[in-house]
């Protein structure tokens, strides 16, 4: 199992989607950002929602998804 897929909210789709846009390691997601690596993947064809991008936002975090998405409804 890749490191990827080792992180919270991810497994190995999570992370055979984000070896397509070159992101191996939590490293090379924290270097980039969660919403650019989810540009990324939208650039890339790949289909996402706003709750893949919360899946990475919380994996930097090593927070639940939905955790980061209640805190993303309440700023706005």
């Amino acid at each position: 199992m890749s490191e990827i897929a080792k992180l919270r909210n991810l497994g190995p789709v999570s992370a055979k989607i984000l070896a397509q846009v070159g992101v191996w390691t939590k490293a090379d997601l924290a270097n980039l950002g969660a919403r650019e690596v989810f540009h990324r993947v939208i650039k890339s064809g790949q289909a996402s929602s706003d709750t893949f991008l919360y899946a990475l936002e919380g994996a930097l975090q090593n927070k639940s998804w939905k955790d980061i998405a209640k805190e993303r409804t309440a700023l706005c």
